[in-house]
């Protein structure tokens, strides 16, 4: 059975709606907050904050509404899925 069948340019999309964006702040806690109240989805991962990629504007403007409300950024880092965690997941989710 045929799994994927696409461009390249599909396949980069499809990599890109599976990466996320992971955020530690020098208060998890109060930034979640933050992030509810801004409609942001999230979960914990390891004490850090994962989100859903937003583009680049959204960003900047979370960014600058959790330093504005005091808070201190340690990371803000973009987890993209290689080739071979995306074949991993078409090849789980199509078994299931």
């Amino acid at each position: 059975d045929l799994l994927f069948q696409g461009t390249l340019d599909e396949l980069k999309k499809k990599q890109n709606q599976n990466s996320s964006l992971l955020l530690d702040t020098s208060n998890n806690q109060q930034a979640a907050v933050f992030l509810k109240e801004a409609g942001i989805v999230f979960s914990y991962e390891n004490e850090k904050l994962r989100l859903s990629l937003l583009s680049k504007e959204k960003i900047a403007k979370m960014c600058q509404l959790l330093i504005e409300n005091g808070l201190d950024l340690y990371e803000v880092s973009i987890l993209s899925n290689d080739l071979e965690s995306i074949f991993m997941d078409i090849t789980t989710t199509k078994n299931i």
